[in-house]
């Protein structure tokens, strides 16, 4: 026999907002809480389940998490919003030479474009945390700081608006 039992009834602050990573699911990203432990107790891991003015929308794993932290809770996925790698995503070999005071140079590095393509077919905005690999020795150019970086992947937050489509570019360099 077993019954679910509330052990903690308290409110904290969270919002909702979606997270893509190609290696969870490549076309949709999944809807999440950014959960704050704001109850001052340490929450041991566990089962959650979500509502949305008293719906059900999912359920999730919550890691352990200590007072004041934060963490992504997926509990279900985002139907209404599509991502797709733009197929003109590109890597380029650069060389550039220069001549200075009688000296050559030769300069040789790589350059990777990746372009998500992001389709928000809902009549909501999204907040959206977008996962992109991180790869050692690769340097991010020409591309906004992302909010986080996690051991494996950069953490870009993005806004979509209800029924647009965003497209957002990593570009990377390695020398």
């Amino acid at each position: 026999q077993s019954a679910l039992v509330p052990i903690l009834q308290a409110g904290f602050t969270g919002k909702r907002v979606a997270v893509y990573n190609p290696e969870v699911r490549n076309n949709n990203p999944m809807s999440a809480v950014l959960f704050k432990n704001t109850t001052g107790l340490t929450l041991e891991g566990g089962p959650v389940t979500v509502f949305e003015k008293e719906a059900y929308m999912g359920e999730a794993m919550l890691n352990t998490l200590k007072p004041d932290e934060e963490q992504l809770v997926a509990f279900s996925v985002e139907l209404g919003c599509l991502i797709s790698i733009d197929p003109q995503s590109d890597r380029q070999d650069v060389h550039q030479v220069r001549v200075t005071r009688g000296s050559l140079y030769l300069y040789h590095y790589e350059l990777e474009f990746k372009t998500y393509i992001i389709n928000n077919t809902t009549d909501r905005d999204l907040d959206l945390f977008l996962e992109h690999r991180f790869r050692p020795n690769w340097e991010l150019i020409d591309t906004p700081q992302p909010v986080e970086r996690t051991w494996d992947f950069y953490r870009f937050r993005l806004d979509v608006l209800g029924k647009q489509t965003k497209h957002f570019t990593v570009t990377e360099s390695i020398e």
